[in-house]
């Protein structure tokens, strides 16, 4: 009886996931028709029949990009930043149309994701890509503020319990592998951390949401979670991303070229101090991602980079341990960390 009770409860979720699926589709073909005033053709789902964008030919044969963002205030900020960034021809999709609710029907980038094109890519044609990929950042961020963005989105990760929780998440992934994190300063740390005057950002500014196009510049798509923050949170979202190959001397001149450009108001070695720091508990986030969703085998790369998941693969791992004890040990607060992550590779490749 527990069995079929849960037949049962498994078909009618599916039945619902199904149906909502359905719903957006017919909500998304309805508002790009009325918008553009063009008959849809086609639609598929460039991220999977999960995620909230579509992509649909028209009738004249051009692709746009559908999105039904779930929350209305998601939409506002997406739309906002399109806007903005189309004004000062910054990489981003153009924003076509929206419906000034949760609606918004963008131009469809033609090339492949960052994350596929780093996938094969050597030392020089990772620095090509990863260097368009932060001058674009670079460029959207002057974009906003020249707009005034930051007077319209939220301050992230500004009060002192979000740090403690970054901070914290050394102890918690430590203690599920068995390996415990050592001490450090946290009050250097948290002071470290702290940003009295917060500047746009990105925010998840993954290779993901990332696409090359054809003459190799960077656009960079999926705005919704926008908001202000340390300018240079975005490099360490970018550098610090498990399908980013691990080629040390490639980021370093990366780090060396970049980190003055988003340090605000740090000079060039307090930025990079910064990014080391951030850039450190940013990667024990990715990991305990990784590993949250592992189960019992590693998943196949494709998989996921075409379906845009987090990197839950040995390969994607290993590059977050060895690249974690390398920035920790840059940093002026983070030593202790450099060996404990070298540890936690070695007890990941034992799953």
């Amino acid at each position: 009886m527990a069995t079929k009770k849960k037949t049962d409860a498994s078909r009618q979720g599916k039945r619902s996931r199904n149906d909502k699926i359905a719903r957006r589709k017919r909500a998304l073909t309805a508002a790009c028709e009325r918008l553009l005033q063009c008959s849809v053709a086609s639609v598929d789902y460039p991220g999977g029949r999960n995620r909230e964008s579509l992509r649909m030919v028209l009738d004249n044969g051009e692709t746009v990009i559908a999105t039904r963002r779930n929350a209305a205030h998601l939409a506002s900020v997406e739309v906002r930043t399109l806007r903005a960034l189309n004004a000062h021809r910054a990489p981003a999709p153009a924003l076509l149309a929206t419906d000034n609710d949760r609606i918004l029907l963008q131009e469809a980038l033609r090339g492949q994701r960052l994350s596929l094109a780093l996938k094969t890519a050597d030392e020089a044609q990772a620095e090509r890509l990863l260097s368009s990929a932060l001058t674009g950042l670079h460029l959207a961020q002057r974009a906003a503020s020249a707009e005034g963005l930051e007077r319209y989105v939220a301050a992230l990760g500004t009060d002192d319990a979000w740090i403690n929780a970054l901070i914290d998440r050394p102890r918690i992934i430590g203690d599920y592998l068995g390996v415990a994190a050592p001490a450090f300063d946290r009050a250097a740390v948290c002071r470290q951390l702290s940003v009295p005057a917060p500047r746009f950002v990105k925010w998840d500014a993954r290779p993901g949401n990332a696409y090359v196009v054809a003459d190799g510049t960077v656009f960079w798509f999926d705005w919704e979670h926008a908001g202000k923050r340390n300018a240079l949170d975005d490099m360490a979202w970018l550098l610090g991303d498990e399908y980013v190959p691990d080629y040390p001397a490639m980021e370093q001149r990366l780090i060396d070229t970049f980190a003055g450009q988003f340090a605000d108001a740090l000079d060039a070695d307090a930025a990079r101090a910064y990014l080391y720091t951030y850039g450190s508990f940013h990667m024990v986030v990715r990991l305990a991602l990784i590993l949250k969703y592992k189960a019992d085998d590693w998943w196949d790369l494709d998989y996921c980079i075409d379906r845009d998941k987090v990197g839950i693969t040995l390969l994607c791992a290993q590059r977050i341990c060895l690249r974690g004890a390398r920035w920790s040990g840059r940093s002026p607060h983070l030593a202790a960390l450099a060996p404990w992550f070298r540890a936690l590779g070695e007890r990941i490749e034992r799953l």
